[in-house]
């Protein structure tokens, strides 16, 4: 059976399309931003390219060949628009600016190098596509899971035109209808996959990212932007069982603003919402990345501090406690001079999470007995799961 390459090409062509209408109307349910919409354009433009090469397979269209690659090249500087414009980066307009119109400079030197033109769009293709497989990569932070295989079918499709670069630099491949026994030849089954592919996972992309926005909004305080009381609830009895489990001490230090309802009624409920944001900032700069903070009451805040010693949590509360204070001391213009106390604790094998809280608690008690603005330990005492004795006093 003999594979006819025009039909191969047009069938490209049509996989591309409906990738990109599929992708439309994915875009119109849930009008999450424009990267959709820049990918849609990528393979309508890819969609088009392919036209322009299957018309120039005909006799005497060998220009359309050329307009085709160039309008292809097009589709994967969308894609890369896209990728950037999925992560809130702006798109570098005058770097594929520069990249578009070198293979446009090339058709000046058709008639003496009719394949330098077809090489240096491979590349461009090749490298713009490179670039969207980077973007996808380095979002990774994220944790969505679709942006693996968007930069494994980034870098297939890229390979697959370094490979046709090459072969054509080479003078394997010359300027014409891309044989099936060349490297370069997989790309009428690989553009397939790619447009496919990358369809079904940057719309799952998009939705996955919508799933953990809104997740992330029902578990955050609006005004400070940390945890809300029951997701810091949650995480604290996750990182306690795993602490727990591998024998690393827990730490909790529980914070509470000193005389806040006086600086509300003082200077008013704005200036007490920008102490309280204050303390946000403060607290985030001294925090590591397995840390977590969370604000449980009007001006009650507490930290969980995995595999941290009650010595570390200590210097941690005492910094916290010194910068906000100096930090505070004036807010625009206003004498607030807004101090925290603070009880903190280590959990020990079998303690509960409500003996740890407790515990802090006890210790806030303490500080704010002692003239606020101070950081304190519980007392010695026996938690009530039946584990080893908490932290005492200094």
């Amino acid at each position: 059976m003999t594979l006819d390459l025009p039909t191969l090409m047009a069938a490209g062509s049509f996989v591309a399309a409906m990738s990109a209408v599929f992708i439309f109307f994915a875009w119109q349910q849930s009008r999450d931003g424009r990267a959709l919409l820049w990918w849609a354009a990528g393979d309508l433009f890819y969609a088009a390219g392919v036209v322009l090469l299957v018309v120039g397979t005909m006799p005497g269209y060998g220009i359309m060949r050329a307009m085709g690659g160039i309008v292809c090249a097009v589709a994967p500087a969308l894609f890369w628009t896209s990728a950037r414009r999925f992560d809130d980066r702006p798109p570098p307009y005058l770097l594929i600016l520069v990249a578009l119109l070198l293979p446009v400079a090339m058709l000046a030197f058709r008639a003496s190098y009719p394949s330098l033109e077809f090489a240096v769009t491979l590349a461009v293709i090749a490298a713009m596509t490179a670039a969207t497989a980077w973007e996808f990569w380095r979002g990774r932070e994220d944790g969505l899971k679709a942006r693996w295989p968007l930069v494994g079918l980034c870098l297939l499709q890229c390979s697959i035109f370094v490979a046709g670069a090459i072969e054509v630099a080479t003078g394997r491949v010359v300027d014409g209808p891309v044989p099936l026994t060349s490297w370069f030849g997989s790309i009428h089954f690989v553009s397939v996959l790619f447009s496919l592919g990358t369809a079904v996972f940057i719309v799952a992309l998009s939705r996955e990212r919508s799933v953990s926005l809104h997740k992330r909004v029902a578990e955050t305080d609006d005004l400070t932007g940390m945890l809300n009381r029951g997701a810091l609830m949650s995480h604290a009895d996750e990182a306690l069982r795993k602490s727990s489990a591998a024998e690393k001490p827990m730490s909790v230090i529980l914070f509470d603003l000193d005389n806040f309802k006086s600086i509300n009624d003082r200077f008013g409920h704005a200036a007490g919402d920008d102490v309280l944001r204050q303390f946000g900032k403060v607290v985030s700069t001294e925090l590591r990345s397995t840390d977590r903070v969370g604000r449980i009451g009007g001006e009650e805040f507490v930290v969980i501090l995995p595999q941290t010693s009650l010595a570390e949590a200590l210097a941690l509360a005492e910094r916290i406690r010194e910068t906000f204070a100096a930090r505070c001391a004036s807010l625009d213009g206003l004498p607030v001079k807004a101090t925290v106390s603070a009880g903190v604790t280590t959990a020990r094998p079998r303690s509960s999470l409500d003996a740890l809280l407790a515990a802090a608690d006890d210790g806030l008690y303490l500080a704010k007995q002692n003239g606020r603005n101070r950081v304190e330990r519980p007392r010695r005492g026996p938690d009530d799961s039946g584990g080893l004795p908490l932290e005492q006093v200094a």
